[in-house]
């Protein structure tokens, strides 16, 4: 993997902080020149170990409904049959999994209607489906693309982007949506470029990714690739809690720095978390001496993600950050 000298991991601290900060004002920012700083970028994205992306919210973009997946697969090959449901535009993520299932699927659809018809019709038709598992979420407390904290990472060889747009579009007018679909496909296109494609002003595209960022609806920053020698572990954890405590748990799992994702679900369980942990003991303690000893927890399923089919990272949970109680977590992995 390409080494990273003080200039590049500058670089990549301030565009982790602000994805569309500009060549020039990185360059007056770090003293160097700015062919420099597109030098650097271009070397590390070539290299695939950075990507600047767009992240729009689930419910902004009209999914309101978000449903993890757990599938069985009988007499046909995992992988095949991962693929092929990967390939459902409202797939968001797939990944073929150690564990209870074969496969775990994140999906967003747009209303209720639409869980039949993804389920039913379409999965449930997959050959080599023998059973299926569902779990609506009613609350999501975190999702993001990354490993949470100060140095957001993850596996950009699985990132996907598909050209369809969601057809409830709540909280976007068509000139925000015009503007969002272009930061989908280069999430540092100048204001000026942007607004030529869709035929605008360039003070009108500036105002308006500013205040889709402002108001939570989109995120724009830097990913870097989690390195193939080092990657940590990854968990998807299913967690049944006594009722009356589930958002206290839920709340204190998202506040964890090794979790990525944390939701409260009908179904499947109460609360589903994905989990980045160093290595397998790293795992052991977060689940064994962390998570199960949260007061109203009661049992914890854990599967293995062993192949990333899918990650669409349009998409996921933009809100404030959560302040992470002192000593809550154990060290966020490296």
């Amino acid at each position: 993997m390409l080494q990273l000298d003080e200039t590049d991991e500058a670089v990549l601290d301030l565009l982790q902080k602000d994805g569309r900060m500009s060549n020039r004002d990185i360059a007056t920012s770090l003293g160097v020149g700015e062919a420099t700083v597109r030098q650097r970028l271009r070397r590390m994205i070539n290299g695939d170990v950075m990507r600047v992306v767009a992240v729009a919210d689930f419910q902004a973009v009209g999914f309101d409904l978000i449903l993890f997946i757990g599938v069985e697969v009988l007499g046909r090959s995992v992988e095949e049959a991962a693929n092929e449901i990967a390939a459902l535009p409202e797939v968001v993520a797939c990944n073929i999994v150690m564990g209870r299932h074969d496969i775990e699927v994140i999906a967003a659809v747009d209303n209720r209607s639409s869980i039949s018809d993804l389920i039913i019709r379409r999965i449930a038709r997959t050959r080599g489906i023998h059973r299926i598992s569902t779990g609506v979420v009613i609350e999501t407390l975190k999702y993001q693309v990354d490993v949470s904290g100060g140095d957001p990472r993850a596996f950009l060889e699985t990132f996907h982007f598909l050209d369809s747009t969601p057809k409830a579009l709540n909280r976007f007018d068509s000139t925000n949506l015009k503007i969002l679909k272009c930061l989908w496909k280069d999430a540092r296109e100048t204001n000026q470029r942007i607004a030529a494609t869709i035929g605008t002003s360039e003070g009108t595209v500036r105002a308006r990714i500013k205040k889709m960022v402002d108001d939570n609806l989109i995120r724009i920053q830097a990913i870097t690739n989690i390195d193939a020698h080092a990657r940590p572990l990854l968990a998807l954890v299913g967690i049944d809690v006594i009722l009356e405590h589930a958002h206290a748990v839920a709340l204190s799992l998202s506040r964890m720095r090794e979790s990525g994702v944390v939701v409260m679900l009908t179904g499947r369980h109460d609360i589903m978390m994905l989990l980045f942990a160093r290595d397998a003991p790293h795992l052991q303690q977060l689940v064994f001496e962390h998570i199960r000893s949260i007061p109203g927890v009661l049992h914890t399923e854990v599967s293995r993600p062993i192949e990333h089919i899918k990650f669409d990272y349009r998409f996921g949970r933009i809100a404030p950050a959560l302040t992470q109680e002192k000593g809550n977590a154990a060290p966020h992995p490296k």
